[in-house]
This record gives structure tokens, C-alpha cells and sequence, in this order.
């Protein structure tokens, strides 16, 4: 079509398509619009695409037939892409006395010259970026059916700086419960504001699986629990803009070994948008789960008269998150004046490792080594005495309330060590008491009986 009012050739039309009216739907039997289209690639942030690179087999691909006419170069000012004004001839009716057709037009409809103005602020390019633009025009219907493509590329770089973004995280080795603050930076060097930026961030390496996130700055909008975004940001002219979100790790729960936590930021018209490999766009937190080992020792009974057993039942776990290696065990076994005690292992020690007592009574120690335990490993070992009543004249340390909340006279504390899982302890007590008791108990066979049946007494002492 003529913008300048030459007049058209309109015989026999098959396709009218007018972007001044709205219409932009018609196309010719090959899918090609018949109005004019521009494609354009990000070839800053895709180096390797092709897409609008009709001479390197790029996309889309125009018809083999050509249209040519008054060809015209662009300039960019301003923010707007303009192309220049041909020169008129035949009144833009490209007919005889026209350009020569371009070298290797195999066919060819001549049609009318014409000028087409994009508004590059309305384009998404971004400062600092370089562009190949491929238009495509086609010329109506000339040869009656559907008409012929022609089309140009030309690589365009946008005056500026581009807008560049940065993820960092605070922690790149982590201990289970810890926080994780993650920080998005958006520069923006140039003289004028960005807009339309898009911040997006998948988080599910993470959450729910090994943490929680926690909060948001400014707020962000959270899908799912873990897809968080920014979107339609405005990046100030000379500023940078700030967005944090913070994840509070799990204390427990994790697999032996190490766990890294990968996590890339997505951000539009920068450099990382969807698939950059640009090391600022990603972080890495790697965690290292913590042994731990604890040590229990429980009693056989509270209090026990002198002359029955008394013992103990030592436990020993590794209830961290990652194998406690070289875990032993030393108790300097207790003793009471008086009541023989003489201690041993009871029953015999089954594993892991080894138990032993070493030395003499009244100077006995338990020695364990249980080596490396994994992760919910326990090991269990009961020592036990018997006891004996004080000789003629003799007697017992009297029980008092020290190292547990009853009273006791056979005290004991137990060291559980480990070279990479530090170590506990346990204390515990028992009361041995010199002073015999007798409980005597008498029950009746029934409690009512009808005279002429047998009546008895079952009688018990303990």
C-alpha cells in the first residue's frame, strides 16, 4: 500500500490487511502475515540463536520468490527506530524505471515503496544489548495467489549499559537450623528508568524439603510455597534495587554426607534471564549435617536393701546427623564402703564394639569403645554387683539427696567421648541402705463364707 496516496494496483485483490484498522488476522496460504512484522533476538543474551537469521537457517522463513523495491536505511534517535525516506520514483509506483531487482531474484512482482516506524521505548530493548532485527513485508497479491515475502535482517546495538543482576547468599556452608538470607541486586547504570523487569525465583531445591522460607523484602509474591516473584519492576535511573528473601534450614532430618543447595535467580532484561549460565545469576549453600552422641545411665532400682544386686544400664546414641566416629565410653564405677561391692559386666557385652572393666574393688572402671556410629546407632551395656550387709559393728554411708532428686549413696557419673562428635556425660545413684525391713501381708480366701464351708488365710512376708 501507498502511505504517500499513489494509487494501488487493487485488481483482483485477494487479502486486504490493514494494521490501521485493527485487522491483523489475514494471511497468506503459506501462514505469513500480510502486513508488515518485525522479529527481534536478544543476541547479547542468546549467541548462539538463530531465530530471524534467514541466512543462517534461522526462523521464520520467507517465500523462495522476492519483493524488492527503493531500498532505505534505519537510523535510531531518541528512542525511535525510523527508517529513512527512499527516493520517489514513478511517484513510489514501482513500475518501469524502478530499482533494478536485486541480484539472484529468480521471480519477482513489483510492487510500491513504502515506510514502516516502530517505537523502539515500546520494544522491550534493553541498554547495552545488540538486536537482530528481521522485517518481513509482503506484497499483497500481486501474482493472485497470496503474494511473495521479502524480507531483511540487521543487527541493531542499543546505546547504554545493560541492567545487571546478582544473587549472592550470606552462607555458602551451612549447619542444619541455621538462616539463609539470599540478596537480588538489579543495577541500572543508565540515565533513564527501567521498566517491565521480571524477578522471578524458584526456591524448591530448598523448601519444603529442607527448609522454610521465612519472610520477604520487599514482599514478594510466593506460588506454591516456593516459586517467588517480583514482577513489572522499575529500576531507577542510576540506582540499584534491592530484593531479599530469608530460609530458615532444618534442624533435622537430613541425609548423611553433605547436601549442596543450588538456586538460580531470573531476571528479565539482564543477565540472567531464562537459561544464562552466568555465575551471578546462581548461589550454592552446602550443608553439613553434625554428629552428635549422648550417653544414658538408668538404675535398676532406686533404693535396695544391702545383700540384693544393684546395677546400672548404660545407653549410648548417636542421635545427630552425621556418623560420630571414634565414640568411647569411660566410667570409674561407684563404690560404698561396707557392702562389698564388686562390679561386672551382665550380660556379657554383645557389640558394637567392646566393653571391658578393668582394676580392682574398690577402684573399677568400665571401658568402652564403640568406634564409628552412624547416624541413629545405639549401644547398650549393663553393669551389675551384688551386695553385701555391714559386718557386726559396721554400717553404711547414710543416703542423701546430691547428684539426683532422691536420696543416694552409691554415686556415679559416665563420659561418653567422640573425635568428631564432642562427648556427654550422665550421672545417676543409687540408695543402699543397712537397715533390714519386713512387710508382712495376710488375705482372707474369701471375705464371706456360709457356716459349714472351709474358711483360710494366705500369709505373705517380704
Amino acid at each position: 500500500r501507498d502511505p504517500r496516496s499513489a494509487t494501488a494496483n487493487t485488481a483482483s485483490p485477494q487479502h486486504v490487511s490493514s494494521p490501521a484498522l485493527g485487522d491483523l488476522t489475514q494471511k497468506d496460504p503459506s501462514n505469513r502475515p500480510f502486513f508488515p512484522s518485525l522479529f527481534i533476538t536478544n543476541i547479547t543474551a542468546n549467541p548462539a540463536s538463530t531465530a530471524g537469521d534467514f541466512q543462517n537457517g534461522g526462523s521464520p522463513v520467507t517465500h523462495v520468490d522476492d519483493v524488492f523495491g527503493t531500498w532505505t536505511t534505519a537510523t535510531i534517535a531518541g528512542g525511535t527506530y525510523t527508517a529513512t525516506l527512499p527516493p520517489a520514483k514513478n511517484n513510489w509506483n514501482l513500475g518501469p524505471g524502478a530499482d533494478t531487482p536485486p541480484a539472484g531474484t529468480t521471480a519477482f512482482d513489483e510492487g510500491y515503496g513504502s515506510e514502516v516506524r516502530w517505537n523502539a521505548s515500546n520494544l522491550g530493548l534493553q541498554p547495552g544489548s545488540t538486536y537482530r532485527l528481521q522485517i518481513i513485508v509482503h506484497d499483497g497479491d500481486q501474482n493472485k495467489s497470496g503474494g511473495d515475502a521479502g524480507e531483511y535482517c540487521v543487527n541493531l546495538t542499543i546505546p547504554g549499559t545493560p541492567l545487571h543482576a546478582k544473587k549472592v547468599v550470606d552462607k555458602t556452608t551451612a549447619l542444619p537450623g541455621e538462616i539463609l538470607t539470599y540478596t537480588i541486586t538489579v543495577q541500572n547504570a543508565n540515565p533513564t528508568d527501567a521498566t517491565g523487569v521480571d524477578i522471578s525465583d524458584d526456591i524448591s531445591a530448598v523448601v519444603p524439603g529442607h527448609g522454610t522460607l521465612t519472610g520477604s523484602n520487599p514482599s514478594a509474591t510466593v506460588t506454591g510455597g516456593n516459586q517467588l516473584s517480583w514482577a513489572n519492576q522499575t529500576i531507577l535511573a542510576n540506582t540499584t534495587a534491592t530484593y531479599k528473601y530469608m530460609i530458615t534450614l532444618a534442624s533435622t532430618g537430613w541425609p548423611a554426607g553433605t547436601t549442596n543447595l543450588p538456586n538460580v535467580v531470573v531476571v528479565t532484561k539482564t543477565n540472567c534471564v531464562q537459561g544464562s549460565n552466568d555465575p551471578d545469576c546462581n548461589t550454592t549453600t552446602t550443608v553439613t549435617p553434625q554428629p552428635h552422641v549422648k550417653v544414658v545411665k538408668t538404675p535398676d532400682a532406686q533404693t535396695v536393701v544391702a545383700g540384693t544386686d544393684v546395677g546400672f544400664t548404660i545407653t549410648v546414641t548417636s542421635d545427630g546427623d552425621n556418623t560420630a566416629n571414634g565414640v568411647t565410653l569411660s566410667d570409674a564405677l561407684p563404690t560404698l564402703a561396707n557392702a562389698g561391692i564388686d562390679w561386672s559386666i551382665s550380660p556379657a557385652y554383645a557389640g558394637p564394639g567392646s566393653c571391658s572393666i578393668t582394676g580392682n574393688p574398690p577402684a573399677e572402671t568400665l571401658n568402652c569403645n564403640f568406634a564409628n556410629m552412624a547416624k541413629g546407632a545405639t549401644a547398650t551395656v549393663h553393669v551389675s554387683s551384688h551386695t553385701t550387709a555391714p559386718a557386726g559393728g559396721g554400717a553404711l554411708a547414710p543416703c542423701a539427696i546430691s547428684v539426683v532428686n532422691y536420696a543416694t549413696n552409691l554415686d556415679n557419673t559416665v563420659n561418653v567421648a567422640s573425635s568428631n562428635a564432642g562427648g556427654g556425660s550422665a550421672v545417676t545413684g543409687i540408695c543402699v541402705t543397712g537397715q533390714p525391713h519386713v512387710t508382712v501381708t495376710k488375705t482372707p480366701d474369701a471375705q464371706t463364707v456360709v457356716a459349714g464351708n472351709p474358711v483360710g488365710f494366705t500369709i505373705m512376708a517380704t
